[in-house]
């Protein structure tokens, strides 16, 4: 069961929609949407084929030369890798972006690195796939200073240390190499800044708002690599990546069904 702060933490399942939170209210489910930008550099393995034509004193020869390099992808390039890939519709990536949507947190302990991928462009919204990306926030060191009576708080402002784990499974072009990545982890520690919000109008909205979150993690990938004309061959490498998420703000659970919400089943919460 959650505490009473929590009970208090009526942006789950109340909201006052409109401009300056007008007397004109809804009962609404709610989530945070944040601006997220994203930058991956993969360490890939690069082979050379160089061929030697034949002479009167030697036979033809074909050697095989293997380096390491760097390849930055941007977060324009991610978004163009998911147009690539047909997750985002249409064949630009121009005018989309993407966002980091989860819960409302409604408690202290709820705060962590931990969000859904989406692209977005005007009102169309589109899931970026677990497959394709995915973030796991484990372990949480919290700093903050909070103004409560028992259990019931009043404000919360401060920290969230997280270990979070990162997946992504990106396709991308090494000069004539073309690498598909299969699979990835990689890990670091996640800063995660909040503070709490109150808005009152007739219904009460309180809930832990996410005002920054940034990350560099680190780890390895493998997958395969075509060179030339010839067959995929297995492959992997190191990777890192580097994902900074902006202020979040509250939107209604509907843009986002797929989301889940403290009013799902997995809380087992009941009011």
């Amino acid at each position: 069961m959650p505490n009473s702060s929590s009970y208090r933490s009526l942006a789950l399942i109340a909201a006052v929609l409109g401009s300056a939170l007008s007397a004109s209210a809804q009962f609404v489910d709610l989530v945070t949407e944040a601006p997220v930008t994203i930058q991956v550099t993969m360490q890939s393995t690069v082979t050379a084929i160089t061929t030697t034509a034949a002479t009167r004193t030697a036979p033809a020869t074909t050697s095989r030369k293997t380096t390491t390099k760097s390849t930055r992808l941007t977060n324009l390039q991610v978004l163009q890798e998911l147009v690539a890939e047909g997750i985002i519709p249409g064949n630009s990536a121009i005018g989309w972006s993407l966002v980091a949507v989860r819960d409302a947190p409604a408690d202290l302990a709820f705060v962590d690195a931990g969000f859904n991928l989406y692209a977005v462009k005007g009102t169309t919204r589109v899931a970026v796939p677990k497959s394709k990306f995915e973030v796991t926030a484990l372990g949480v060191v919290a700093k903050y200073v909070e103004r409560h009576q028992g259990r019931y708080v009043y404000s919360s402002k401060g920290t969230v240390t997280n270990h979070a784990s990162y997946a992504y499974t990106p396709a991308y072009r090494v000069g004539s190499s073309d690498y598909v990545v299969t699979e990835s982890a990689s890990d670091g520690f996640a800063k995660v800044n909040f503070v709490t919000k109150d808005f009152s109008d007739g219904h009460e909205v309180f809930f832990y708002a996410i005002n920054s979150a940034s990350v560099t993690s680190k780890g390895g990938f493998s997958g395969t690599v075509t060179v030339g004309e010839g067959d995929p061959e297995p492959t992997s490498g190191l990777f890192s990546i580097s994902v900074s998420v902006g202020a979040a703000k509250l939107v209604p659970a509907s843009l986002y069904p797929d989301v889940a919400t403290f009013l799902v089943n997995e809380y087992e919460w009941v009011y």
